[in-house]
């Protein structure tokens, strides 16, 4: 081997301890604002919601099987800035009842709702009242919760009183009594998933649509004036796909960004499925759209606008239809291209379902693993920087590093046996 051959060969073997040795740092001494988090028993429990609280600590909501009084509970776990459990509430009766959405109160306390029913907490979680909305005057099958400007709610979810699912809106006062109730009947099945109160002090109301029976769905979103009448309505989504819609966000400039996933079936199997947002104008007209996850397969649940204007969403991704799933979190500009997107997870299945950007500008996600914790699924809670980076889920990098130095050392080991033959 000649001199050229030896010092490029040691110059590439200093590179790699370097590199091995700042890997090891960093995952041997991770930032305290930088961590995972697992939370669960022996039974199922699923994190659907979060928000950042005034401390700088979290709150998930979701159901549990592990824990309180029925076969699925809504469970409240409140944590401080460093993932720590401070307190945790279930909240339900021998049914089965599935937190969907948590909000932050005027009050310092939380709403929670699902299956129906809205449950309004003091700050330590202690139930003050709670309301049910599966009633013949109502049938709202709630999804979603938002606090109005007023001090009362508005609730969106399903309703089958035209036999089909449809749109359904309800406002209550402070108390959570029903002021009022929309219905927003199509002759197909429709679901809603998100809503927002608009900057009007209306309202938009984001799920899916299938036009007509039997027709492919599309994401639909409803924007209404303060009283729940409908003001305009859009569908989203071309070709053979499916389209659904689970995150609906007002944007900075008044329009809508809509998430969701595109998925395509052959009889009842899965065939592809792709993360999937759209962006609209302030009077819904469509704006542009885009597909994340290449190859793989992927679903989004979530998403945020970002204090650069840009877009992050969560959700997960496989290398296929049959293989684990990883929590998937994707960081886009303000036109929803890419900047960079992570993944995080193990040997089983690990999803996302919920994402705030945090007052450091990192990330806090949460959904529920397989792959660590007590056994079946429990709340997974996970803080990033502001590059998404987890020392226990190690970027890609340092693999892609040490595989080019491989390479490049065989071919010049070789070469320098060829020279001297």
């Amino acid at each position: 081997m000649n001199k050229a051959c030896g010092v490029f060969l040691a110059v590439l073997f200093f590179l790699m301890l370097v590199a091995m040795f700042n890997g090891r740092e960093v995952a041997a001494e991770p930032s305290t604002d930088v961590w995972a988090k697992i939370y669960g028993g022996t039974g199922d429990d699923f994190a659907s919601a979060l928000v950042q609280t005034g401390d700088g600590g979290y709150a998930l909501a979701g159901s549990t099987y592990s824990f309180g009084a029925g076969s699925g509970d809504f469970w409240l776990v409140k944590t401080d800035a460093a993932g720590n459990v401070q307190w945790n509430k279930t909240y339900g009766e021998t049914g089965d009842e599935n937190a969907m959405t948590l909000i932050l109160t005027d009050d310092g306390g939380y709403a929670l709702a699902g299956s129906g029913w809205l449950v309004k907490t003091d700050t330590n979680g202690d139930m003050i009242w709670n309301r049910t909305y599966l009633t013949e005057s109502c049938n709202c099958n709630v999804e979603y919760v938002v606090q109005t400007s007023d001090g009362g709610y508005a609730l969106a979810g399903n309703t089958r009183i035209y036999g089909n699912g449809d749109f359904c809106l309800v406002k209550t006062d402070c108390e959570g009594k029903a002021l009022w109730n929309k219905t927003y009947p199509k002759s197909s099945e429709d679901g809603v998933f998100s809503l927002i109160q608009t900057g009007d002090g209306g309202y938009a109301l984001a799920g899916y649509t299938e036009g007509q029976i039997g027709s492919r769905p599309r994401f639909y979103l409803i924007k209404t004036d303060a009283y729940g009448n409908k003001s305009w309505n859009y569908t989203f989504g071309t070709g053979n796909g499916h389209y659904v819609a689970y995150s609906v966000v007002q944007t900075n400039d008044g329009g809508y960004a809509l998430t969701g996933n595109n998925s395509t079936w052959i009889g009842s199997s899965l065939m592809t499925r792709h993360c999937y947002f759209v962006k609209v104008g302030v009077e819904g007209s469509f704006e542009w759209e885009k597909e994340y996850g290449g190859t793989s397969v992927s679903a989004a649940y979530s998403a945020v606008q970002t204090y650069d204007n840009g877009f992050a969403l969560v959700g997960y991704k496989a290398s296929s239809v049959t293989g684990n799933r990883d929590c998937y979190l994707v960081k886009t500009d303000a036109s929803g291209a890419v900047l960079w997107e992570r993944t995080y997870g193990d040997e089983l299945d690990d999803t996302m379902r919920s994402v705030v950007q945090t007052n450091d500008g990192g990330y806090a996600l949460a959904g529920q693993t397989c792959s660590f914790g007590a056994g079946g699924w429990d709340f997974w809670l996970v803080k990033t920087d502001e590059n998404g980076v987890v020392p226990e889920f190690p970027s890609v990098i340092l693999p892609a590093l040490f595989m080019i130095v491989t390479i490049l050392a065989a071919a010049l080991l070789r070469k320098g046996k060829q020279s001297t033959v």
